[in-house]
């Protein structure tokens, strides 16, 4: 397996694991803990704010993302729910565990469950020393979020660095027409990262209310994968809404357990093992009588939707 090891000019050092230290068990991040369990077993999302350092180096980042991301070809993003479907730039980037570097080899993206095509143009985008250096940044700030997110969810520091993470980067573009955007969905995941610099991002809780999460920080999400293995965390239902004259970066860090193996569960939830299968998680959150679908009818209920049966994730 081959990475990239490069050390950033941001002043981050990615090339060794971020490995929790212990003050993370200590009295002010139990509390964080606290409202990060409130939040996900309400199906709710979670922001892990910047400090002012970090706004600014994120903010350069971004915008350094954003011009590469802009001499892309187009592409449709995945139709949603609603049909809804949106024009945007893509690549998406890889590794195993948090805070390793990135994946290098075609054949390790491969294994990926994201279209291989956009992994690869994010492969290629590494050769520029400047999007190397600005994705070195985010990647710690989503890297160090996901460690506090799984900490806070009882995932083992053993267990996070058998993880995969999937870090997607996207310039939604103008496009003529009605507006656009990515139909309601969980993620089918572990647990969601998200670093935006516009609006658009809309959670719709259970009991109704639809709320627009600010994007002065890093956004976690439970996704459906936490919902199955943890039996107390709801999946954050959200969709992203894009005017039609509306430009914005998005990057998504999509954590996951090792696929295909039998991952342990909590000591409270009687032992058993839960045997992890991404694409078939992925596609029984779309059906109709799947695992979701009990959270699928009170959403709709409470939201007044119309959906089609078969619901299609963003």
């Amino acid at each position: 397996m081959s990475a990239v090891a490069t050390t950033p000019n941001h002043g981050l050092r990615l090339d060794e694991p971020i490995i929790p230290s212990d003050n993370l068990h200590s009295g002010e991040n139990k509390e964080g803990f606290a409202d990060i369990q409130h939040a996900f077993k309400a199906g709710k999302e979670y922001v892990v704010p910047w400090t002012s350092q970090e706004d600014a180096r994120i903010e350069q980042a971004m915008n350094d993302l954003g011009s590469y991301l802009t001499e892309l070809d187009h592409s449709l993003s995945y139709e949603g729910t609603d049909k809804k479907v949106v024009w945007r730039k893509s690549c998406w980037f890889a590794s195993h565990g948090i805070g390793h570097p990135f994946l290098d080899s075609e054949d390790d993206i491969a294994k990926f469950d994201g279209d291989l095509k956009d992994g690869l143009t994010g492969l290629q985008a590494l050769h520029d020393s400047r999007i190397r250096d600005s994705m070195h940044c985010l990647k710690a700030s989503l890297d160090s979020a996901l460690v506090k997110t799984s900490m806070a969810v009882g995932i083992d520091a053993d267990m996070v660095q058998r993880c995969t993470v999937r870090y997607r980067a996207i310039k939604y573009t103008p496009h003529a027409g009605a507006p656009g955007g990515i139909g309601l969905h969980p993620d089918g995941n572990l647990l969601s990262a998200l670093i935006t610099n516009g609006p658009g991002l809309r959670v719709y809780d259970l009991d109704g209310t639809v709320r627009f999460p600010g994007y002065k920080g890093t956004i976690m999400m439970g996704g459906s994968t936490l919902y199955r293995w943890a039996n107390e965390f709801l999946p954050t239902f959200h969709d992203v809404d894009i005017s039609g004259d509306e430009v914005k970066v998005s990057i998504v860090a999509f954590f996951n357990f090792p696929d295909m193996e039998t991952i342990p569960r909590g000591l409270g939830s009687g032992g058993d093992g839960f045997f992890h299968d991404i694409r078939r998680i992925k596609e029984d959150d779309k059906l109709p009588n799947g695992e979701l679908s009990a959270l699928w009818d009170i959403i709709i209920e409470n939201h007044n939707l119309s959906l089609p049966p078969v619901r299609a994730s963003g």
